[in-house]
């Protein structure tokens, strides 16, 4: 009998070891902008801020927008949650269809992040300036009017086209420019699954 309580003990305590800790939220940086270029491979930008409201930024690549998504939370120095993303910027060779997509499919990613353009790339705006989260909610503070995932999407679904805010950087202050008209045709199965999403 006491052989078997040992063993019953030994058990648990090694179960007890292999038990994943819970992160606790002082432990996470939260993401709010997202950055997207290339359509394979796709390289991901999560820019945050951290505990002392500096730009916290980190880098990840996949050979597909959800790959890249995947490995984007373990790319920083601390864990990086992606449940708070407010804006989405998208480079010129981004495929913006299949990122639409993959956020609306993701369980963290929200359907109601702005969605901009940045003709130096994500990389380029996100990391060539200075605070791009606070610069883009000043943004949309001063009036600037940016689509949304689901919006830009739609109209991807609907003919081909979305228009997207130009940013630039003039110094450390964010800039929106004339709009950029996207051109991308959705195929007829993308357009089922964005029907049976809005469902």
């Amino acid at each position: 009998m006491k052989k078997l309580w040992s063993v019953a003990l030994g058990l648990s305590l090694l179960l007890c070891g292999c038990t994943p800790t819970a992160r606790e939220p002082d432990q996470l940086d939260l993401v709010a902008v997202l950055g997207v270029d290339g359509g394979g491979p796709v390289i991901l930008y999560g820019v945050g801020r951290g505990d002392t409201q500096q730009p916290v930024r980190a880098e990840a690549q996949g050979e597909t927008f959800l790959s890249a998504r995947e490995r984007l939370p373990w790319s920083g120095e601390r864990e990086l949650a992606l449940t708070n993303v407010e804006h989405l910027v998208v480079g010129p060779d981004a495929d913006l269809a299949a990122v639409l997509y993959g956020i609306l499919e993701d369980k963290e990613l929200g359907a109601s992040a702005h969605v901009w353009f940045s003709a130096k790339g994500a990389q380029g705006l996100l990391e060539g300036g200075g605070d791009p989260v606070g610069q883009l909610e000043l943004l949309l503070r001063q009036g600037v009017s940016s689509p949304t995932v689901i919006e830009v999407l739609a109209g991807l679904c609907d003919h081909g086209t979305a228009l997207l805010p130009r940013l630039y950087w003039t110094g450390e202050k964010l800039q929106a420019g004339e709009a950029v008209l996207w051109q991308q045709r959705v195929e007829l199965e993308q357009s089922k699954r964005m029907e049976n999403w809005g469902d």
